[in-house]
């Protein structure tokens, strides 16, 4: 992620206490590690506990696939991060448990459509769980987010139009099913469980929970912009209209968004499920002025509520939600307190916190893989974020990274970014496009200097606001800076201090 940069010539280096804090580099790459270590694109997909056991005993939960948050988590950082075939064993996994999922939700729920249980085996067929948890209505559309983020940063029509949008179709079929006419016109979810919040009432199931709200528009919005990409109808797409027009809003209180329509969070949970239309949905967001006062009391309730009931994939979530809603200083904070105090000297997540610091009510008492790959999602998304159109280039970096440089970070749109930020500003981008098309960038660059370059020489660009927009042409690549820059740096790795090599492990003074 960092690396050693040489600009006109010249060396930089600066010191790693002003880069990355050392803990987080190590803890992203020993991330990439497990994630390559543990999952191929032809092999299964990538369990609760993967390849590793406690003393080689049987894991808990049997190493299942819990599907509403952990097998997601696991998969996040595969979109920035470049490496985007590591998703095919969800998919495949997926595809073939297809014909069974549809019987499961004429079973269950006796409609047409396909249902995934919260807890499943490898084939997709539900396995014991705590009762109220196993009936979640969320898991596939959950997935088919997934299926949606492979397309977006790949731009594959072919698995958009084969595999994407018929997931899509069916995950959204049992929802729709299930909707009723208020007496105020609008459509509503009757009955639904928002994982895995009770709040004091104790009462897990209600009407309107914002999570399967949110899964409806986005499947509905993405079914219609999918079919709209690949110039295709479909007699369904009226129904997908309708429902967008006469969906009921997200339940809302004075403390911002509420769990379900009958409870607002005003306990302190280790999910954030009321908080999934911010992220990784990103229906709701910042830079939407009208949706921003939403947004800042939903983070500041979340917030007031406090850490006394999260586990380690609340502090990697809760980093990825302070990445997006301006909040850089407490993404980085959350970050930190994961690597110091929620993980062993291995690195593994072990739910609740280390060495006494009393952090959470949760014990030690079983390692699950999601929220190290979580963090690294996050770190991810301080430096680069591509929702809606827009390129962000180190987009949530706080005031104490000053220095930092990325490498063919994956953007939607099928870019591959690269960037250097020195002394607090965004110094040079690069972007290499796959595919072509129009590429939005926004960056701390004074764009009335801007000079742009591809290997043709200079590239023209045009302003849309805070905004600069190239248009690119398959397989170019060019680069931007502000005028004085004539030259793209040269990267290379960054060289630390012996002492600082290894951050993670078990020292020869035995202190940690």
């Amino acid at each position: 992620m960092l690396r050693h940069t040489s600009v006109g010539g010249q060396s930089i280096t600066p010191p790693l206490s002003s880069l990355f804090p050392i803990a987080l580099e190590s803890l992203y790459w020993i991330e990439m590690y497990k994630l390559g270590s543990a999952t191929r694109p032809d092999k299964p997909a990538l369990a609760l506990h993967g390849p590793w056991s406690e003393d080689g005993r049987m894991p808990p939960w049997s190493g299942d696939y819990h599907w509403n948050i952990n097998m997601q988590m696991t998969y996040w950082p595969i979109y920035a991060g470049n490496r985007l075939n590591f998703g095919e064993a969800v998919y495949s996994m997926m595809d073939s448990a297809r014909p069974r999922l549809r019987e499961l939700c004429r079973e269950f729920l006796e409609r047409d459509g396909e249902f995934l249980f919260h807890a499943t085996d490898i084939d997709a067929n539900p396995t014991y769980d705590w009762a109220s948890g196993q009936f979640e209505f969320n898991g596939l559309s959950w997935v088919a987010h997934h299926y949606w983020l492979h397309w977006k940063y790949s731009q594959d029509k072919q698995f958009l139009a084969k595999r994407c949008l018929p997931v899509m179709k069916e995950a959204v079929r049992a929802y729709l099913g299930e909707l009723q006419a208020g007496p105020d016109g609008l459509l509503h979810l009757p009955w639904g469980f928002s994982p895995e919040y009770a709040g004091r009432s104790k009462n897990y199931w209600g009407p309107d929970c914002t999570c399967d709200l949110a899964f409806i528009r986005f499947l509905c919005e993405s079914l219609l912009e999918g079919h709209r990409v690949l110039a295709a109808s479909d007699p369904e797409s009226t129904r997908w209209e309708e429902t967008l027009r006469r969906l009921a809003p997200y339940p809302r209180g004075e403390d911002g968004l509420m769990v379900r329509a009958d409870l607002p969070y005003h306990t302190s949970h280790r999910h954030a499920s009321h908080l999934i239309p911010l992220f990784p949905l990103k229906i709701l967001r910042w830079d939407n002025g009208e949706e921003r006062q939403l947004i800042e009391r939903s983070m500041l309730n979340w917030v007031y509520e406090g850490h006394g009931e999260w586990v380690g994939f609340s502090l990697a979530w809760g980093a990825c939600l302070a990445a997006n809603t301006g909040r850089p200083e407490l993404a980085r904070t959350l970050l930190h307190d994961y690597a110091h105090r929620f993980i062993t000297e291995n690195t593994f997540h072990m739910q609740g916190p280390q060495h006494g610091c009393d952090m959470s009510v949760h014990g030690t008492y079983a390692l699950t893989l999601e929220a190290g790959f979580g963090a690294a999602a996050a770190i991810q998304e301080m430096l680069l974020q591509s929702h809606g159109g827009l390129l962000r280039v180190f987009a949530a970096v706080p005031p104490a990274w000053p220095e930092a440089v990325f490498e063919n970070l994956r953007a939607e749109g099928a870019f591959r970014v690269s960037a250097l930020r020195r002394k607090g500003k965004t110094l040079w981008v690069r972007v290499a496009s796959e595919v072509g098309g129009p590429c939005r960038v926004k960056t701390d660059f004074d764009t009335s200097d801007l000079k742009a370059h591809s290997s043709s020489g200079a590239k023209s660009f045009r302003r849309e606001g805070d905004a600069v927009v190239f248009d690119t042409a398959r397989g170019e690549e060019f680069w931007m800076a502000p005028a004085g820059l004539e030259k793209p740096p040269l990267l290379a790795p960054v060289k630390g201090r012996p002492e600082q090599d290894h951050f993670f492990g078990v020292k020869k003074d035995s202190r940690w």
